[in-house]
């Protein structure tokens, strides 16, 4: 059997009378016909799968933030992780600001909530995370003042690697940090609250710094330097210069006890700080 050449599809076969092939109700019998044939194939091809393999899409598994510590991780390995993967990747003009609205301090996103995976000594609330937030994407590489803004660039990777984990180990340190956040807030909000809130933390970095001294050692940490250092800062940026200059005999002092400041850690920040920022002015390596 010879092949026709046609190919496969839908004919139209004319049966009727050859004058009524082309009536116009002719005609629209064969594009009603044609137009539910168009409608039929359509439907089939929709429930009808395409062929060959698909990818399948799985839905992302909600992480159980309480149950954060149950993973099986060790803190310490997530920690050095942390600090490894943050060492070469951290770009000053690089970091952006947080989209939080600056005026509303109660406002619960998710922020900064791998503080646990940090080592943090105690639990944040919610207003803690958005000023720990803030702390790490604001204050540290765009505050005015920062020492790493006058001559190495690097400090804000040495504060990232290095002091933000360091003030994890110390609630008077978390105070502290949770004290500048509050401060740089407050000069971008039109709200008391950071103030406020700022008053609450100044009094506990306050009392674990008393605390600290009043142990019975041979010289003062890092930890509790750093906090007369901070405190010293508020000082100074509130014009309070009798109360800053108290705190900076004190840092002076401490530093004596510790050999001089090329002794003080936290990679090398306490010395840089000390040196190239506004409210150590006039310290030198002699001092020590």
């Amino acid at each position: 059997m010879e092949s026709t050449g046609f190919l496969p599809g839908l004919h139209f076969i004319v049966t009727s009378h050859p004058q009524d092939a082309t009536t116009s109700d002719t005609l629209r019998q064969i594009r009603s016909h044609a137009a539910k044939e168009t409608r039929s194939r359509a439907r089939r091809s929709i429930k009808k799968p395409a062929s060959g393999s698909r990818r399948k899409i799985r839905p992302r598994p909600k992480i159980d933030e309480s149950t954060h510590d149950k993973q099986g991780l060790n803190k310490q390995a997530c920690l050095a992780s942390k600090i490894e993967r943050n060492r070469e990747s951290i770009d000053p003009n690089a970091i952006n600001l947080p989209t939080i609205e600056y005026f509303n301090p109660y406002q619960s996103a998710k922020l900064s909530r791998d503080v646990a995976c940090l080592g943090s000594v105690r639990p944040f609330s919610d207003i803690e995370y958005f000023l720990f937030d803030h702390y790490i994407k604001f204050f540290i590489p765009f505050s005015i003042g920062s020492c790493h803004r006058k001559k190495n660039p690097n400090l804000v990777a040495i504060q990232m690697t290095h002091w933000v984990p360091f003030a994890l180990t110390d609630v008077g340190l978390i105070a502290a940090v949770f004290l500048q956040s509050c401060r740089s807030l407050a000069t971008l909000a039109t709200t008391s609250a950071y103030e406020d809130l700022s008053t609450k933390y100044r009094l506990q970095c306050i009392r674990s710094t008393n605390a600290s001294l009043s142990k019975a050692v041979t010289q003062a940490n890092d930890a509790t330097i750093s906090k007369v250092m901070i405190l010293a800062s508020e000082e100074f940026e509130r014009g309070n210069f009798d109360g800053w200059n108290t705190h900076f005999v004190a840092i002076s002092r401490m530093i004596v006890m510790r050999g001089g400041i090329d002794n003080l850690g936290v990679g090398g920040l306490m010395k840089e700080i000390l040196i190239n920022t506004p409210y150590c002015y006039g310290f030198s390596d002699e001092d020590g």
